[in-house]
This record gives C-alpha cells, structure tokens and sequence, in this order.
C-alpha cells in the first residue's frame, strides 16, 4: 500500500511537493519541476505528463493546490514533531477540508483516503458558499418573520372584534333577559290581579246568594201563612189573619235582579290565548334566528383558523 509520504512526493525531484500544482490529468507536481519539464518541451511543441504522458495541446495553466500544500505542511510538522494522532491510519483531527459529498469537516490525510474520490473543498471555500446561502436562508426567514408578525396582528384584531362582537351579542341578550323578566313579573301582576279580583266578585255574589236564600226562607214561610189563610171558613177569623199579615200588600212589586252571563274572564282569556300564541310564534322565530346566526359566526371561525392553523403548519407565509 502506498504512504501518504509517497502520495506527496513529486516524482520529478522525489521529494515532498513543493507549491503543488494538479494537472488536467490529475497528476500532482512541484510547481518548478513541471515548469521545468515542460520548458524543455517548448522545442516539440507539446506538453504532457510526466507520468501518464497524456499530452496537451496548450500549456495548462498552474494554480497552486491549497489542499495538496497544506497536507504536506502537515506531514511535514509530524516528522518533526510525532504525535499519537499522526500514526498510521488515524485522522490527524485537524479540520481544514470540507467533503461535500459526505457534508463534513475533514482533513487532508483523510482527503486523500477515505474521501478520495469524493467532491471536497477548503474549509474556506465552503464557508464562503455556505455564508452566501445563509443570507438567503436569513433573508427568507426575516420575510416570514414579517408575514408571521402580520398574521399575528390579524389574529389580534380578529380576537378583539370576537370579543367586542360576543360582548355585545350577550348584552343583547341579557337585555332581552331583562325584558323578559319585566314581562314574567307583569303576567304575576296581571295573575295577582285576577285573583283578587276573582276573590271580590266570588264573594260579593255568596254574600248576595245567602241574601236572597235568607228571602226565600221567608217568602215560602209567609206563602203558607197566605195558603193557611185562604182555606179560613170563618169570615171574622179570616179577617183577623189578614190584617196580622201586615207586611203583605197587593201592590208590593218585589225588586228585579238581574243576572249576567258567567262570562266576567272570557275576554281576559281570550286575549290571554293570543298572547301566547303570538308570543310562541314571534319569540321562538326570533329565538332561531338567533341560534342560526351564533351557529353561521362559530362554522366562519372554525373555517378561518382551520385555515390559518393549516398555513402556520405547512409554513406558507
């Protein structure tokens, strides 16, 4: 297996790279030696490798290798100085490469090993890339942060109108509460009024009912007197009894009273009767309505922030 040390050797001069240069080929020399060596194939019109000896048709342009100089640097302070974490097969830890294929810091051993066939950077270079896609990230965030912070404002103004509009709606109501319970206490009213007065006129027509039992007891007591009289044979004897009775006259005309129909509360339950009816008919339309309306504002806002709360979810901003 071929050392690190031999990887990084020129094989030109065969020594460690020195201002290494990668050609199109992807071979690695010392920047003078394939200077050098190419300068000597000015007279042929040709440049090639060295090694492979693939040719070219123009002189390639050299541009030092970032990754290949610092490896050697790194080799280079080991044999001079050996730690632990420069033996055979172990990672030196010192990050200055960036594998894109494997999206992680490496080193330069490791670059030329495990990663060798992978898509690597400098650390530097992928900063630079990574730091131009972090302002966009930062760009993109800072407008959902301005659409979040609109949305959040919305959604106050819709919480403070809900409120309000609720506020109202149940002031609404408890008025119409209110109402209600002036028109109960009335109906107690206009109960407590009947009652009475269904006690007065009750009582005044007992009273005028024993009154006139009182007169019968003694119209038919007086009846019989008269009926006694009448069989009288005797003309003096006769005569006698009739002026005893001198509460009765042949012209006493007994007073006329009239009755009137039992139908003192028929009106009042009549109209009683309408009432309700009315009072069903427009009190519970009015009531519907009203339960189909809070039923309409509770399906809206359910809609509204299943929506939003869909939105915020998928992140559409």
């Amino acid at each position: 297996m071929i050392s690190l040390q031999e990887k990084l050797c020129c094989s030109i001069c065969l020594d460690l790279l020195k201002d290494p240069v990668t050609i199109p080929c992807g071979h690695s020399y010392c920047m003078s030696c394939i200077k050098h060596h190419w300068d000597k194939e000015d007279q042929k019109k040709v440049c090639s490798c060295p090694q492979c000896r693939q040719t070219f048709e123009t002189r390639p342009a050299l541009n030092i290798s970032t990754m290949l100089a610092g490896l050697v640097e790194e080799l280079k302070k080991a044999e001079l100085d050996p730690q632990p974490h420069f033996e055979v097969n172990t990672c030196p830890h010192q990050f200055e490469v960036f594998c894109r294929t494997d999206q992680q810091c490496i080193c330069y051993k490791c670059a030329f090993e495990q990663h060798k066939d992978h898509g690597t950077v400098s650390a530097a270079e992928e900063m630079a890339r990574k730091q131009k896609e972090l302002g966009v990230i930062r760009q993109n965030n800072k407008e959902r942060i301005k659409n979040v912070e609109k949305y959040v404002k919305q959604l106050q103004k819709e919480v403070e109108y809900i409120n309000r509009s609720a506020d109202k709606a149940v002031g609404n109501c408890e008025m119409m509460s209110t109402e209600l319970a002036r028109l109960m206490k009335k109906n107690a009213d206009v109960k407590q009024q009947i009652k009475k007065q269904q006690e007065s006129e009750v009582s005044r027509a007992k009273k005028l009912q024993k009154k006139l039992q009182q007169e019968l007891a003694e119209l038919s007591r007086r009846d019989a007197e008269l009926e006694q009289l009448s069989h009288t044979q005797d003309n003096i004897q006769f005569l006698r009894g009739y002026l005893s009775l001198s509460n009765i006259t042949t012209s006493a005309i007994f007073p006329v009273i009239n009755i009137h129909p039992l139908q003192h509360f028929d009106d009042v339950t009549t109209i009683v009767s309408d009432a309700i009816v009315k009072l069903k008919d427009s009190y519970g339309k009015e009531l519907n309505k009203i339960s189909g309306a809070v039923s309409k504002v509770y399906q809206h806002l359910h809609v509204y922030f299943l929506n939003h709360s869909w939105i915020i979810h998928c992140g559409l901003f």
